[in-house]
């Protein structure tokens, strides 16, 4: 919903970030990036109930064709039927429901990992690039796997990925506005404590919080 309503506002050329962006949308912040709604423009002709069936049967997909790859690369016995079996299996634990019911980006950004290793296995640098950069888009965590490139060198794919990341961020600026970027920063601490200490958040750092408040 906060992304489709990001999108919607980044149409109108509406700054979601600022406190009258915020009161039309009729939230308390805004926690993802600005380059991140823009992934959400093709949904804008649809109301969420629809954009909630699109999305999650999208997710269905590329969970599918994600597990396939993985089995071919690995050349796995009959990789389509180990993808098949590995896709049974995910779609049967509940971290899976939730993530489709909350209509998350991990899974998009799974997709963009395994693309990427692909490709940089045989030596498409800047394809690689190109995807760990749409990936960043998405989600800012994904720079990490940028850094694996500076570490092994791989100067192109680096180059790549800060190329396409930066085209997402000047599209998000020019309607949003410069600011969008300032009045976002302090949003993000609050929404990463939400987040963290959310008893849905299984990940380890997750764990910790809840266990000592007080370390967080």
């Amino acid at each position: 919903v906060i992304n489709w309503l990001g999108a919607r506002a980044w149409q109108k050329g509406l700054d979601i970030y600022s406190p009258a962006g915020l009161k039309w949308a009729g939230l308390a912040s805004f926690g993802h990036p600005p380059t991140t709604p823009l992934w959400y423009l093709p949904f804008t002709p649809y109301d969420i109930f629809d954009l909630t069936q699109i999305y999650g049967h999208f997710l269905l997909l590329i969970l599918f064709i994600h597990l396939v790859l993985v089995a071919s690369e690995l050349c796995a016995p009959l990789p389509l039927v180990t993808g098949l079996l590995a896709y049974a299996l995910v779609m049967d634990t509940q971290w899976w429901v939730y993530h489709v019911t909350m209509l998350q980006l991990s899974e998009p950004i799974a997709l963009l990992y395994v693309l990427g290793w692909l490709c940089l296995r045989r030596d498409h640098d800047i394809a690689c690039g190109i995807l760990l950069g749409l990936a960043c888009s998405m989600k800012l965590y994904a720079g990490l796997l940028v850094l694996l490139l500076l570490v092994g060198r791989r100067w192109r794919g680096a180059i790549a990925a800060v190329a396409v990341y930066l085209a997402f961020v000047v599209a998000a600026t020019w309607r949003f506005g410069a600011a969008c970027w300032r009045e976002y920063l302090p949003m993000l601490r609050d929404t990463q404590r939400a987040v963290v200490g959310s008893p849905h958040n299984a990940s380890l750092q997750g764990l910790v919080v809840r266990l000592w408040p007080s370390a967080w």
